[in-house]
């Protein structure tokens, strides 16, 4: 203990940058993708069409030498400086007089480094407007269910895309990959907007009978559907088929311990249709869990923030339950992929992964040794690397000193691994 408060009494408050970044952004998922960067969209006259990504991004660049095993939305980094050069699309006429795009030089070479599908977070965005502008131009105006705009901006002149943005209409629904907090391309044809205000969420089971979590104007964590039928799947999303009852129970009435357990039965009429899966049919969101509580008879209460630091709640009881994704194995720093339908936050989708807040030497680990290496690069940031900044960013300004180095000492210091 001595030791490593004598570590952290060797930094002063005069120790503060704003950390460098190029090299090691990571998205939400686990592949590092730098801050400059080329999508594949789709083709302009049979060559490759991408968009570009840096400080000054470029909504149209073609690619003549790319090679053909290139997919939509493949993400493409520079290898070495780049060249590119403007062409105007169609000099002779004076309907696409302001339609250009750039091309890249010949000897370009551009490392695939994975598909948007894949290493991009997924965000469900609904169409505001869409204007044309003229020359090939098309401006798109987004919402996603929080109220925050979005604006994605294309050329459609001699192109053929894989997905074609152009084509959803006002109040449709698109899901849109963002990277680095921007938004990036369309990745699918646009789908119906869920509209249903009441629903129920398949979890797993309680006592081998189906249970579900219930979403309306009184929302209930746990509901158990005895007459559910057999091809359900972990996430289902149900509708009620008529008016729908429900009892409260006990769940362990005689056991004091879980005095205050207790879920709720369907009726035996009840009839629920399958309208799709929240991995299909619901915004997706990483989300990092800042604390979990256990408050007793089984219950847990789970607190997570998401990148812009907008705090949530899941609440869930565990008791007696096999549930298909269980939140509360994850820990605290860790980030999980959670399913967001007309903003409330519903199921977690998948399994925890290793984005560890604090993990600054990037071994899967937040220890003391992540505590001194951001030690050594506050003292000499040329020499020591940090794999990604944001993880020791735990005063959330952007900036890397002295007061992340306080939080990351308290967080270890009251560990109970701590030594």
């Amino acid at each position: 203990m001595k030791k490593f408060i004598a570590v952290i009494s060797a930094i002063t408050v005069m120790c503060s940058y704003v950390p460098v970044i190029p090299e090691n952004v990571l998205n939400t998922s686990a592949v590092s993708v730098p801050e400059a960067f080329f999508v594949v969209v789709g083709s302009f006259r049979d060559d490759v069409q991408l968009k570009y990504f840096g400080e000054d991004s470029t909504e149209k660049v073609v690619w003549k030498d790319a090679p053909e095993n290139l997919s939509y939305g493949d993400v493409l980094v520079a290898d070495g400086e780049l060249s590119m050069e403007r062409v105007q699309s169609f000099p002779d006429n004076p309907i696409y007089a302001h339609a250009y795009h750039y091309e890249l030089a010949e000897n370009t070479v551009l490392d695939n480094i994975g598909n948007c599908s894949e290493i991009a977070e997924q965000k469900k965005l609904t169409v505001k407007d869409k204007i044309y502008d003229g020359s090939g131009h098309w401006s798109i105006h987004l919402n996603d269910s929080e109220g925050n705009a979005y604006y994605y901006g294309l050329n459609t002149f001699g192109s053929s895309l894989g997905v074609n943005p152009v084509e959803a209409e006002d109040g449709e629904v698109c899901t849109y990959s963002f990277i680095n907090g921007k938004i990036i391309i369309p990745l699918a044809d646009t789908d119906t907007p869920f509209s249903a205000e009441t629903f129920f969420v398949v979890v797993g089971t309680y006592r081998e009978e189906v249970q579900l979590r219930y979403f309306g104007e009184d929302s209930i964590e746990k509901v158990v559907w005895k007459n559910a039928p057999e091809n359900l799947s972990y996430g289902d999303v149900l509708v009620a088929d008529g008016e729908v009852s429900m009892k409260s129970v006990q769940s362990m009435p005689e056991d004091p311990v879980y005095a205050h357990a207790y879920h709720y039965e369907l009726a035996e009429d009840t009839v629920l249709d399958n309208i799709g899966n929240c991995s299909e049919i619901a915004e997706q969101k990483k989300l990092t869990v800042t604390d979990k509580i256990y408050d007793g008879s089984g219950h847990w209460s789970i607190h997570l923030k998401d990148s812009d630091g907008q705090e949530y709640y899941y609440g869930l009881n565990t008791f007696g339950s096999s549930l298909g994704v269980n939140p509360v194995e994850a820990e605290a720093g860790e980030v999980c992929t959670y399913s967001f339908i007309n903003g409330k936050i519903i199921i977690p989708l998948a399994e925890t992964d290793t984005d560890i807040m604090g993990d600054t030497n990037g071994d899967g680990v937040f220890s003391i040794a992540d505590v001194i290496l951001l030690q050594k690069w506050l003292i000499n940031s040329s020499e020591d690397t940090i794999t990604d900044w944001k993880k020791a960013d735990f005063h959330e300004d952007g900036v890397l000193d002295v007061f992340d180095l306080v939080i990351m000492k308290q967080m270890i210091v009251n560990s109970p691994d701590f030594l």
